[in-house]
């Protein structure tokens, strides 16, 4: 099993990852969404035998869509992110103030990061990143 590191983000670096992110959040919700329509489908066959064939291959894409799923959580853990809420595409980015961790704070659709919290508080605790002073935000 490999072990994925924590990484820590200024402002600025998290930031640039906003365009990548936009299109690993995107392809996430869709793969999000063939799972959810595969594990919904509920057909009744007369034949057992077609029936079997057919709910074995639909398993099969479901595991394959769940493989991709989880292919593409990990990918954004490796660049340092983590998937807070995926039907809001709110992620958050470790970051370091004045010693303390807290959370840079992204939602898709977001031009850029204007949200922080503190690691405990979680989205209804965001802060507008204007409350951090300006030499953080560098």
């Amino acid at each position: 099993m490999k072990k994925i590191l924590r990484k820590y983000f200024s402002l600025k670096q998290a930031e640039k990852l906003i365009p990548k992110l936009e299109k690993r959040i995107s392809k996430l919700m869709e793969i999000n969404r063939i799972i959810t329509l595969l594990n919904t489908v509920n057909v009744a066959y007369d034949d057992e035998f077609e029936g079997l064939s057919d709910e074995i291959q639909r398993h099969k894409e479901t595991h394959q869509a769940s493989f991709e799923f989880y292919k593409e959580i990990e990918a954004l853990l490796e660049i340092g992110v983590i998937v807070k809420d995926l039907e809001q595409g709110l992620v958050d980015f470790h970051s370091i103030y004045y010693g303390r961790e807290i959370f840079l704070c992204w939602k898709l659709g977001e031009r850029k990061i204007e949200f922080w919290h503190e690691v405990e508080d979680g989205y209804l605790g965001r802060q507008h990143i204007s409350l951090l002073e300006s030499n953080y935000q560098k």
